[in-house]
């Protein structure tokens, strides 16, 4: 009776953690109610979660009905539009640091955070469960950036085997604040400051394992930042060489290669030569590496990698301890066009060549394709509108809509192009798994890859991972779906190129196209898009094709 058209959250949230706290039914009927009062259109976000944080609190320090309140109040005020996210994300967060005189400092440092990453204070929230992030220490963004700084550092000092999710998560987070902070005051405080009060180590690691998720500039800025002897420090900060070779394929991707090169030849040949070796990553590592052979092979400023690892390829074919090894091998011989070493060209020359790869059909006369999204962005929303807006690229028609899903359909050349959103992933599995759908889409973050495709399959689909670090991902996928093409991006994936790139591929599949370099345009050259015929695309197909070769 209380909470009227919040009782859901008041019973499912509110109460127990009333009763908890040890609030008798007086209690906890007129602190609903005045939390209610104070959050008006916001109550769903203030009983579900801000509230129960409020009242969880006054087990470690005693926190008043009217603060609670008062404090739900003041977020609110300093929010504004984002005060769903302050309340479900940050303030909830920021109350377990109360300590019974740090109200202030919980409310300044929930909504300035709210402020600068907005949407993304979940993310927050996930990737602080690693650090030792404070918000009571947060007064303005240039503490924001300190703070976020000082807990990466010491996340990287404290963890001998970070994890690459979590990585993910600082880049997002460091463009997000970037993204947000522009938007704001047309500023880069935040951005510049995290660069400067990163260590090294902190920084070798987001590029070595979430180089992909950065923006071009935030690596530009991290990379430029190293010092002078770069080989030098990062032989201090990993001195066992366990993320040279990653390091190595992430600037490789960023075309920044020549100045460790320039600087330590013999570096850059080892850290190659690591990943290749008998690594327990061989195969992934293989398929990083692809586009770096392809380069050796073919740029004339790697004359003397060329001539090195084509003798050192022969070296680890005639030694490998399995056919397995010698598929890795073999395929990354095969990359070369124009072999120079005698041996290896004579070896090159008996090895089964490199598959063909067509464009997957759909049957019927309507092609489905199926993207997924996820609400830590409005991409959902941003492509919805640009396919249904009239006189745009796209005019697509709304054929049904629910809150989460949105099925739309155009006529092309007398078939039926369908394409669904949604930001409801449960289905996806099923949707991998059926004779329905062709193309299968994943539209968020790196992070929420494995959300998409946590499955498997052996049926035929088309595949575009649409988050960053598509190159990281390009092997798992493939094996998960073995008989899917994948498509991604090889740089910082951006919704406005997805939706495109989804849009274009349907499309082709809908008007017959069989031949993946008849789909290919200058997207693809411009933008990263990497299409299955592409060669670094082509491992385990190759891999399965020489394994049934007799020797």
């Amino acid at each position: 009776k209380a909470s009227g058209e919040y009782s859901f959250d008041a019973l499912e949230s509110a109460l127990p953690a009333a009763l908890q706290a040890g609030l008798n039914p007086e209690q906890t009927v007129d602190i609903i109610k005045k939390t209610i009062k104070a959050s008006g259109e916001h109550s769903f976000s203030a009983l579900g979660s801000a509230l129960p944080a409020a009242l969880r609190a006054t087990s470690k320090a005693k926190l008043t009905p009217e603060q609670t309140v008062d404090i739900i109040k003041k977020t609110i005020e300093a929010s504004g539009k984002y005060s769903m996210n302050a309340l479900e994300s940050a303030l909830p967060a920021a109350l377990k640091e109360y300590n019974g005189n740090n109200l202030n400092e919980i409310v300044q440092g929930a909504t300035t955070v709210t402020k600068y990453i907005r949407k993304n204070t979940m993310t927050l929230n996930d990737a602080a469960k690693n650090l030792e992030f404070r918000y009571t220490n947060v007064k303005d963004k240039q503490s924001l950036a300190e703070e976020l700084a000082r807990s990466i550092n010491s996340y990287y000092e404290s963890n001998e085997i970070p994890s690459q999710y979590t990585a993910s998560k600082f880049a997002v987070l460091i463009n997000t604040l970037h993204d947000n902070e522009g938007s704001i005051d047309r500023t880069d405080t935040i951005r510049e400051q995290i660069t400067k009060s990163s260590t090294f180590k902190a920084k070798y690691h987001l590029i070595a394992e979430a180089n992909a998720d950065l923006y071009q500039s935030t690596f530009d800025k991290l990379f430029s930042s190293f010092p002078q002897d770069k080989v030098g420090e990062l032989r201090r900060v990993d001195p066992n060489g366990n993320y040279w070779t990653d390091f190595i394929i992430q600037i490789g991707e960023r075309d920044r290669l020549n100045e460790l090169l320039s600087q330590d030849p013999n570096f850059f040949r080892e850290a190659v030569d690591k990943g290749i070796s008998s690594s327990p990553k061989l195969e992934k590592n293989t398929v990083s590496l692809a586009n770096t052979f392809v380069d050796f092979y073919s740029k004339p400023e790697y004359s003397g990698e060329k001539e090195y690892f084509e003798g050192r390829l022969v070296e680890l074919y005639k030694s490998a301890d399995s056919q397995g090894e010698q598929a890795s091998y073999a395929y990354l011989i095969k990359l070369s066009e124009n072999p120079a070493n005698e041996e290896f060209r004579k070896l090159h020359s008996t090895l089964p060549e490199l598959p063909a790869v067509n464009v997957p059909q759909c049957s019927g006369d309507v092609c489905t394709g199926k993207q997924y999204f996820y609400i830590d962005e409005n991409w959902y929303d941003i492509t919805l509108k640009a396919y249904t807006k009239p006189g745009g690229i796209y005019q697509f028609g709304v054929v049904e809509q629910t809150d989460t899903t949105t099925v739309l359909e155009k006529k092309v050349s007398g078939k039926t192009m369908r394409m669904v959103l949604t930001t409801d992933n449960s289905d996806a599995s099923d949707v991998l798994n059926d004779d329905e759908t062709i193309l299968v889409v994943h539209r968020g973050h790196s992070y929420n890859s494995k959300k998409t495709f946590e499955g498997r399959s052996n049926k035929e689909k088309i595949i575009i991972d649409g988050g960053c670090g598509g190159p990281g991902r390009v092997l798992e996928i493939q094996k998960q779906y073995p008989n899917a093409q994948v498509v991604y991006d090889k740089n910082t994936a951006e919704g406005v190129v997805n939706q495109y790139e989804a849009y274009k591929i349907l499309r082709r599949v809908t008007l017959g196209q069989t031949d993946w370099d008849n789909v290919r345009d200058k997207t693809e050259i411009e933008r990263g898009i990497v299409l299955p015929n592409d060669k670094n695309q082509l491992f385990l197909t190759y891999k399965k094709r020489l394994l049934r070769t007799p020797p």
